[in-house]
């Protein structure tokens, strides 16, 4: 049996949606893969290191793990701070015998000489240079760091937390999105929005999904709103590249357009935006138009669906919210009136 013009929508959607998932298990593989090396040091814990030890590392490739404790001379603030712009790290001197060791930390922490503790990095020699002239000592003070420096915020608690957040919350989007898609491309008419029309007859489904790609086709430009959105005779249909709406007319509780006005500095208005609200039983939408669309859209509305409230009250937005109920009984009964004919 071949599928119906929306089952087929409904595929495109859940194939997309498939595809971001691989994209985002791309991403949380490559920030293992990134970062294998410094959750295995973090999972075997820190690692002790003597003076000699430290000065004795001339390259990152000689060490296997690089959280490190180790305990210095002195340590002494430059009061130099990273130039990075998201980044507030101040930077201090530790020294190690006749060897100085740049220390890159969180300027509220406090540094002990004694317990010092981090990931042991390539050394910024950007920073070196900045603050050679500040160490006091005979012939060329660059010549005295090491090649390596010490970063105590590299091991910290929410440094792992949030690698660990880049790998889970992708994989748990997959999850997500990834089941309920692999679901909707397998049974396409276990959507949400189809399960009330397949439950009608047998060809309910056949049926609707001729005449939306007959109004589709032919339907004016005015009902081809911004965000992918159509209203026909007889729904709202949402077709995005990453999601798939129906719902009918004959759901729609009321609806009003709504402006939106962008201040900047909270005075002066930068832009405007248009949209219409539409609010349904069990879901509420808000459709970008343009500005000249708004009247037009809600004259359609009026005409094809003359059951719904149009334009914005308090009083509608409170009973859609505490008294949903009475409100959907509300319409049900200007439907009623409408299928009589009464005016």
């Amino acid at each position: 049996m071949s599928m119906t013009w929306v089952e087929r929508q409904i595929r495109n959607t859940s194939l997309r949606q498939l595809g971001a998932c691989l994209l985002m298990l791309a991403f949380a593989a490559a920030v293992v893969l990134e970062n294998v090396q410094f959750l295995d040091n973090y999972a075997r814990g820190v690692v002790a290191m003597s003076q000699d030890q430290v000065r004795a590392v001339t390259s990152l490739p000689q060490l296997s793990r690089n959280w490190v404790a180790l305990q210095a001379d002195k340590v002494v603030s430059t009061g130099v701070y990273s130039r990075h712009k998201y980044d507030h790290a101040i930077f201090s001197i530790a020294q190690l015998g006749d060897r100085l060791l740049l220390i890159k930390a969180a300027p509220d922490r406090v540094l002990d000489a004694r317990a010092l503790s981090g990931g042991l990095l390539a050394a910024d020699m950007e920073t070196i240079d900045r603050i050679s002239r500040l160490v006091k000592r005979s012939g060329d003070a660059g010549a005295a760091f090491l090649p390596v420096m010490l970063d105590t915020e590299k091991y910290t608690s929410a440094a792992v937390a949030a690698v660990l957040i880049l790998i889970a919350v992708p994989l748990v989007l997959v999850a997500l999105i990834g089941g309920r898609a692999l679901s909707r491309l397998n049974a396409p008419s276990s959507h949400p929005d189809l399960r009330a029309v397949c439950s009608q007859s047998a060809n309910a489904l056949e049926m609707l999904s001729a005449r939306l790609e007959h109004d589709i086709a032919t339907a004016r430009s005015a009902l081809k709103l911004r965000g992918h959105v159509r209203i026909t005779d007889t729904h709202v249909l949402q077709r995005g590249w990453f999601r798939f709406r129906l719902m009918p007319l004959s759901d729609m509780l009321y609806a009003y357009s709504m402006t939106t006005t962008t201040l900047m500095y909270g005075v002066i208005p930068t832009s405007r935006s248009h949209s219409l609200m539409l609010y349904f039983s069990d879901q509420k939408m808000r459709a970008p138009v343009r500005k000249a669309q708004t009247a037009e859209v809600m004259e359609h509305l009026g005409r094809v669906a003359p059951w719904v409230l149009l334009g914005h009250a308090r009083e509608l937005d409170k009973a859609y919210k505490k008294n949903r109920s009475r409100l959907i009984d509300l319409v049900a009964a200007r439907r009623k009136l409408v299928a009589a004919g009464s005016p």
